[in-house]
């Protein structure tokens, strides 16, 4: 939180053109933002970044050892890793969400 509140100082003094001065600027005007919740909010957009982009490269590469005949696929064809990264994406991905049908509880 100190990384934060001091760089939300920073871009304080020195305004840009990115999503920590939009923050800002919305803090500033009184309309959505508290200082804690400007801060707050650069810190969980920092962690749920590096945890699905971790995840999703862990989901993957399980998902590949698991199955070796995809594995070679890629290993003959690395040029076409974005479109291979959005299936592995899709097959296991690093969020589950139930937006649009019902969430049922395990078990």
């Amino acid at each position: 939180m100190a990384y934060f509140e001091r760089q939300v100082a920073q871009h304080r003094a020195a305004p840009g053109d990115d999503l920590i001065c939009a923050l800002i600027a919305i803090e500033e005007q009184g309309e959505r933002l508290t200082e804690e919740e400007l801060i707050s909010t650069c810190a969980c957009s920092l962690a749920a970044g590096h945890e699905t982009t971790t995840n999703l490269i862990g989901n993957g590469l399980l998902a590949l050892l698991r199955n070796p005949d995809q594995l070679a696929i890629w290993q003959q064809e690395p040029t076409v890793g974005r479109s291979r990264s959005r299936r592995l994406l899709r097959y296991d991905s690093p969020v589950q969400s139930c937006i649009g049908s019902p969430c049922r509880a395990p078990g």
